[in-house]
């Protein structure tokens, strides 16, 4: 165990023990009933029905408002902290570049027709590209459940890796609720939110949610002093409940997002000195400063583009249940609207060379009906069927900036600011889904069961042109009608089967076995099509690739920019307990999950980027959880994820750490007699070693996140007041790592200038909230 996890395993340790000593000094008639009724039973959905978290025969980490509160999670990318193997990153635009995995099984590219294989649910409605939740903060949340293995049974589609699902508090029927937050903290961060529940009669509520946070980033640039990575966002749902008789539920969601800010960039990590003397020498003769520095902790940046990003998210959905008696019919409808623009620079250097102006619209219908019954007093079953339809819009431009001309780069090409090329971008897809899953239960065993039969369709357009004599490599159309074909045809079983003994009504043993399957796609890039005609920078034409129709250039034979489908096979075997009343749980899976036909991101030898089928990869190990309350108002919970990641070549998968987890402990006490109580929270978050680029040239050491709280309420919880960090300890580290034409290999060729996507800064801040 090398220094750093001694010392994160001992911090970790130390915390608890510290937390441990006020709580141990209570008095001894603390008993086992206070503590059996404070801590309640962990109730999710995981199986489309209530149950214990105790009873699901796979891995489920369910994470409360309360506890994502303690921990400072705002949004979905500080979730990671808080689960043990999920890992979630972005890059720019974050729709096409929201990233997520589980024990190492993902999917990462900034693409959108690239779709993910960790699943993404809002209330049971199914959203389709991970990255679109990403410019939404956490409002109003009951929980998220995070399933670990193939969900593609019940879930819907593309869930072969796992599924997030998040929950949001319903109306509460007979009553009137409100709480106000507010939070102020470094980088003149606001965070506003705000609830009220009102009832409409005996028989039906409203509830209003809203919140706007505003921050100044934690990237800074280094000539102009402005702050990327910031965030300006408002949210707002509304949400009626009406039950007019007691078999009859209607839940109607209206929500909007909207985010105007200043996104991410990339800040340099290595810098080859041969690159830095050269793009300098370029740099000062275009008139301009070339920057590539990363003396204060690589937090600093010089582009001439701001990352401006607006987007907007809304949608509308309707959840009907009827209960006809010994079975219940369910229809969940929803139709959602994603847009949003980006600008920035895409040489990511001081000198004005290259722009990018981008636009994408999703547009999302879904609809799913579902019919679980009572068979018998041991036996349910849900029949459902599900339908969702898809269109993608996706307008891209690269512009040349002022700094091209003179004695810059377009000393040696015709080049001169303005366009480079337009790529006009989409997809149309439908899916379809029949599904099955019972529940059988024989005194000490239960038997589950599933499948689900899916069809994908989907047809995808790119029409490219290019204002400029060979700016950039002149790409293959493709759609209906041109040379290379962009449509797909797909379908495939998933489903599962489990087995569970309940040795004791504490202790549960269970083996699950899954299989997952994403339908293939349309790789929605500019030159997924192939080039038509490119510079030849080199003596000869890149692999493949022939001489082309002008001096100096090659051309290629049309690639097809469609993959095929991935299956998943999963297996599961498990333990799960509780002990000491029930105060105490102890959860272990060993895992061993196997994708055949991976679908990757890959640069071809041609130079230009598809999503492509490779064999195989396999994640295997164990996954730990688990958590004590040893006396009243005192809690402490644990997690541990291993997992061996290879792909069939006996290769190490990127974004894909061997361990990863956390600790955490909360402690709540009585100030007085008054009602005046006061609690405090930390928590510690690590990751280890994990390659951030997919060539395995780059790697992240191993790191650990701290986060805390401490804070006093009134009677009640009527009011709170607490002081709170997150990454407390200022942990710097990088989460993609990846390399430029303009800094790099295109001009020296040794491809050692790197830059970098870093994790978030150290945030801290006071948080004031009151509840009626």
């Amino acid at each position: 165990m090398s220094r750093s996890w001694r010392t994160a395993l001992f911090a970790g340790s130390a915390w608890v023990a510290i937390s441990a000593v006020p709580a141990m000094a209570q008095e001894a008639n603390d008993t086992a009933e206070e503590v059996e009724a404070e801590e309640g039973v962990i109730v999710v959905t995981a199986q489309r029905r209530e149950q214990s978290i105790q009873e699901i025969p796979f891995t489920v980490n369910a994470v409360d408002a309360d506890a994502l509160a303690n921990a400072g999670v705002t949004d979905v990318f500080a979730l990671q902290t808080k689960v043990p193997g999920l890992d979630i990153r972005t890059t720019n635009p974050p729709s096409a570049g929201g990233a997520f995995s589980i024990r190492g099984l993902g999917t990462g590219v900034f693409n959108l027709g690239f779709e993910p294989s960790v699943g993404t649910i809002i209330d049971n409605v199914y959203r389709s590209r991970s990255g679109l939740v990403a410019g939404s903060d956490f409002l109003d949340l009951e929980r998220v459940e995070v399933l670990k293995g193939p969900q593609g049974t019940l879930f819907g589609k593309n869930t072969s890796a796992g599924l997030i699902h998040f929950i949001t508090a319903k109306p509460s029927l007979g009553g009137t609720e409100f709480t106000i937050r507010g939070e102020y903290g470094n980088r003149d961060r606001i965070n506003l939110q705000g609830m009220v529940n009102f009832g409409l009669g005996d028989n039906a509520a409203f509830r209003l949610s809203a919140g706007f946070v505003d921050d100044d980033g934690y990237i800074k640039d280094a000539v102009t002093g402005a702050g990327y990575g910031e965030k300006h966002r408002f949210n707002i749902r509304g949400q009626l409940l009406v039950e007019p008789t007691d078999a009859l539920s209607i839940r109607l969601i209206a929500d909007y997002a909207k985010a105007d800010e200043l996104s991410i960039t990339a800040v340099p990590f290595l810098v080859d000195q041969a690159d830095l003397a050269l793009n300098q020498a370029v740099a000062t003769a275009a008139g301009s400063t070339f920057f590539a520095d990363r003396s204060d902790d690589k937090r600093r940046a010089a582009i001439n583009t701001p990352p401006a990003l607006d987007a907007e998210d809304w949608g509308i959905s309707a959840e009907i249940n009827y209960d006809f008696g010994g079975a219940t019919l369910s229809s969940i409808t929803s139709y959602r609207k994603f847009e949003d623009t980006f600008q920035g620079d895409n040489d990511f250097v001081g000198t004005d060379i290259l722009n990018t102006n981008q636009g994408e619209s999703v547009k999302t219908f879904t609809q799913e009906l579902r019919l679980a019954a009572d068979l018998s007093d041991n036996v349910d079953l849900i029949l459902g069927g599900f339908f969702s339809d898809e269109e993608i819009r996706r307008f891209n431009q690269f512009v040349w900036g002022s700094q091209i001309v003179g004695n810059g780069p377009g000393f040696f090409f015709p080049w001169t600011p303005g366009i480079a090329f337009t790529d006009d971008m989409g997809q149309d897809g439908k899916s379809y889904g029949l599904f099955a899953h019972g529940i059988a239960e024989f005194e000490a065993l239960t038997i589950t069961a599933g499948l689900r039969y899916s069809w994908d369709r989907k047809d995808g357009f790119g029409s490219f042109t290019a204002p400029q004599s060979f700016p950039l490599p002149v790409v293959y159309d493709y759609g209906a009608g041109t040379p290379v074909p962009a449509r797909v045809r797909d379908s495939g079983l998933s489903g599962t089967v489990s087995l569970s003994y309940e040795v004791s009504p504490d202790v549960n043993l269970y083996g699950t076995y899954s299989r997952g399957y994403k339908g293939g796609g349309i790789s929605l890039i500019r030159d997924a099509g192939g080039i038509l005609v490119g510079p030849q920078f080199g003596p000869t034409p890149p692999p493949g690739c022939f001489a082309g129709p002008f001096p100096g250039t090659f051309s290629c034979n049309p690639d097809d920019p469609t993959f095929d489908k991935e299956s998943v096979d999963h297996f599961e075997a498990g333990l799960k307990t509780q002990f000491m009343d029930r105060a105490g749980t102890f959860n272990l899976a060993l895992f061993h999950t196997k994708a055949k036909n991976l679908q990757t991101q890959a640069l071809l030898p041609s130079g230009s980027f598809s999503v492509i089928n490779i064999g195989s990869a396999t994640t295997k190990g164990v996954d730990i959880d688990a958590s004590i309350r040893p006396a009243l108002g005192f809690e402490i919970s644990a997690g541990v994820v291993y997992a061996d990641v290879e792909d069939q070549n006996g290769n190490p998968i990127d974004h894909a750490p061997k361990w990863s987890g956390g600790f955490g402990s909360t402690y709540e006490f009585d100030l007085n007699s008054s009602g005046l109580s006061g609690f405090v929270h930390g928590d510690l978050a690590f990751k280890s070693r994990y390659f951030t680029t997919n060539d395995l040239s780059q790697s992240q050491s191993g790191y650990a996140l701290v986060n805390g709280r401490i804070g006093i309420r009134g009677d009640n919880g009527a009011w709170e007041a607490s002081l709170w960090c997150r990454n407390c300890f200022d942990k710097d580290y990088r989460t993609i790592d990846f390399q430029i034409p303009l800094d790099g290999a295109a001009f020296n060729f040794d491809g050692a200038s790197v830059l970098s996507y870093i994790g978030e800064a150290r945030l801290y801040g006071i948080t004031l909230q009151y509840k009626y």
